[in-house]
């Protein structure tokens, strides 16, 4: 942006909260053009239903600018584990319910909501574990500590073609680009196809 358009921009990280944190900031800056919100689907869509108190109002507060991309999640396991497909994860957890964990990035998050769709669609009892550091938890699912793990394409797509996960099932609602041959969740659990998205927005009134 800075090169597009001859202005130094400068990227300020306000995490937490969920994502609240940084919408909140982003909803009370003076809405002057100077200020924008990489905004995702978690604080605008998700946050509502999942915070008692939430500090910004996530349609009157802001005023929508670009749409920038999807964010698909992938369901993966280690590459040696012995299934091959959703439908051969979800007996395996069937015959031995609640024995078989997944990664998750927050209870809250994305990952984690499909985690517990999952359970509640397919009936399993997969158990999640929010890691707070996505590293670790990749490692973790590639060693074998955790049987699964729910991440974004952009996270996991070159360990895939490395060999080192497996790709069992990719939570979106159209056959990803990059991976057209990993199959659709929704093709075995009907509606597990939560997408997540990302988009610029300004302070309403901008």
């Amino acid at each position: 942006l800075s090169d597009a358009w001859g202005v130094n921009v400068v990227i300020e990280n306000k995490p937490g909260a969920g994502n609240a944190i940084g919408a909140t900031a982003a909803a009370r800056a003076t809405p002057d053009g100077t200020t924008l919100y990489f905004a995702t689907s978690a604080a605008l869509v998700l946050n509502p239903f999942l915070m008692a108190n939430l500090t910004y109002d996530p349609i009157a507060g802001f005023a929508p600018v670009a749409f920038i991309a999807k964010s698909s999640q992938l369901i993966v396991t280690r590459s040696g584990a012995p299934v091959s497909n959703l439908a051969d994860l979800i007996a395996q957890e069937k015959a031995r319910s609640g024995s078989l964990s997944v990664v998750v990035d927050g209870p809250r998050n994305l990952a984690g909501l499909i985690a517990l769709a999952l359970n509640q669609k397919a009936g399993t009892n997969f158990i999640p574990v929010p890691y707070n550091n996505i590293t670790s938890g990749v490692q973790d699912v590639m060693a074998g500590r955790v049987e699964l793990g729910v991440y974004s394409v952009s996270i996991v797509e070159s360990l895939i073609r490395e060999g080192n996960l497996k790709a069992i099932a990719a939570v979106a609602d159209t056959p990803l680009a990059s991976m057209p041959n990993v199959p659709l969740a929704k093709d075995t659990v009907k509606g597990l196809d939560y997408t997540g998205w990302f988009m610029v927005m300004a302070p309403a009134g901008t």
